[in-house]
């Protein structure tokens, strides 16, 4: 599946939806997030500190925020964040063809998700 201009795959706000007959199956509906869509949520939100309060104490590792200047789905809600596993000193293969992630990365990630999931519901 190719990744270029018009071709996201992301629902929700900010989105015009349109068949494109001319580069593929004419059945197939692309949906296109608008590039000018931005949030900021500030490090001392209570989102994040939980967030960052798991990481620590699942890794041990001091945690700190990320800004990207890619789009994510965090962008995509009025108070929302991208939260994602990138082991540190893992190669950078994210999003990249034949993207892959160690065993013991992928279950340590799941816990991380797992305990950030139960904070943030409770």
């Amino acid at each position: 599946m190719g990744r270029g201009p018009g071709h996201g795959g992301m629902a929700g706000q900010g989105q015009d939806e349109h068949p494109d007959p001319q580069r593929h199956d004419p059945g197939l509906l692309l949906r296109r997030v608008r590039r000018g869509l931005r949030r900021s949520v500030p490090g001392d939100d209570p989102i994040v500190k939980t967030l960052l309060s798991v990481y620590e104490k699942q890794t041990g590792k001091k945690g700190h925020e990320v800004i990207i200047g890619g789009g994510t789905y965090g962008r995509l809600f009025k108070h929302g964040v991208a939260f994602g596993a990138q082991p540190e000193g893992a190669p950078l293969v994210m999003h990249q063809p034949n993207e892959y992630m160690k065993v013991d990365d992928l279950i340590n990630s799941i816990a991380i998700y797992a305990e950030a999931i139960y904070e943030l519901t409770k």
